[in-house]
C-alpha cells in the first residue's frame, strides 16, 4: 500500500475553493500523498474547469470533471477510482470549504499507525479520525494523549461513533470493510448519504479519534436571515450551492 489519498469533492463555491485548496495541495506534495479532485459544478463549470487545469500545469493530482451528482455517488465513485489508481495506506474525505494545515497529514497518519483497532478510553476502538470539531455530536472530550481525544461515553451514539462528513479520515481497509462508503438515495445530498457509515462504525465497536490541534483550515459561507427582537436573534440557515453550511460565529447586530 502507498501512503494516504486525499478525495476533494467538489461544487460550485469557486471563491472558497481558491482560499482552501492551495493549502491541500500544499500539504498532499509536501508528504508525497495522492489527490483526487471530483468537480460536478454546473454554473460555475468553466471557471472550475480553467482553475483546475492551470492547477494541474504544475501539480500532479487526479481531476474529475462530470455532471452533477448526488454527494454518495460522488464519494463512492473517488473511492472506488482511488483504491484501484493508489493502493493507498489511508484515505481522507475533504468537503470544499476546508483546507489543510502545516503537518495535518504527517499528524493523523502518524495517530491512525499508533491507534486504530486499539481500544480507547471510551471502550471503543478507534475507527474513524479526524481533524475538524466542529458540528459533531459530543459533549465531552476524554484525553488519549498530548496531540488526541476521543469522545466521552455519554455522547449520543453519533457523537461517540461518527463525525461529520467534511472531515473523515480512515485506513483504506476500515473504508471498504466498516464504512462501507455512503448510501445512495434519490437526493443530491441527505442525512441518509451521509450518516449511516457513521452508525456502522459504532455498531462495529468503532469510535472517533480527533487531533487536539485544529489542523484544517475552514471557510464558510452563508446566506443568514437574522431577526432581532429584544437583543434576542434566531438565524435562518439555507443552502449555498446544495450544500448545507454551519454558523460558527454571530457577533450582535444594532439595528
Amino acid at each position: 500500500m502507498s501512503g494516504l489519498l486525499v478525495i476533494f469533492p467538489t461544487f460550485e463555491a469557486i471563491d472558497t475553493v481558491k482560499k482552501v485548496f492551495p493549502s491541500v495541495l500544499k500539504e498532499v506534495e509536501k508528504t508525497k500523498s495522492h489527490l483526487i479532485v471530483h468537480d460536478t459544478s454546473i454554473k460555475q463549470k468553466t471557471e472550475k474547469s480553467k482553475y483546475f487545469h492551470d492547477l494541474k500545469k504544475s501539480n500532479n493530482f487526479f481531476l474529475i470533471e462530470s455532471d452533477n451528482l448526488s454527494m454518495a455517488r460522488s464519494r463512492n465513485l473517488c473511492l472506488r477510482l482511488g483504491v484501484d489508481l493508489f493502493n493507498p495506506e489511508y484515505i481522507m474525505m475533504l468537503e470544499d470549504d476546508h483546507g489543510l494545515e502545516k503537518g495535518a497529514i504527517r499528524m493523523l497518519t502518524k495517530l491512525m499507525d499508533r491507534y486504530y483497532d486499539k481500544k480507547m478510553p471510551n471502550n471503543l476502538k478507534a475507527g474513524l479520525f479526524s481533524c475538524c470539531h466542529k458540528h459533531n455530536d459530543f459533549n465531552k472530550k476524554i484525553t488519549v494523549d498530548k496531540d488526541a481525544f476521543v469522545p466521552s461515553i455519554n455522547s449520543s451514539i453519533r457523537g461517540i461513533g461518527g463525525t461529520n462528513s467534511c472531515f473523515r479520515c480512515a485506513p483504506t481497509l476500515h473504508w471498504l470493510n466498516i464504512l462501507k462508503g455512503y448510501d445512495n438515495d434519490e437526493y443530491l445530498i441527505s442525512t441518509f448519504q451521509t450518516n449511516n457509515l457513521n452508525l456502522r462504525n459504532y455498531h462495529s465497536g468503532y469510535t472517533v479519534l480527533y487531533t487536539k490541534k485544529y489542523l484544517h483550515l475552514m471557510m464558510i459561507e452563508l446566506v443568514l436571515v437574522i431577526h432581532i427582537i429584544k437583543k434576542k436573534f434566531s438565524v435562518d440557515m439555507r443552502k449555498r450551492d446544495g450544500m448545507i453550511n454551519t454558523l460558527q460565529v454571530i457577533k450582535e447586530v444594532n439595528l
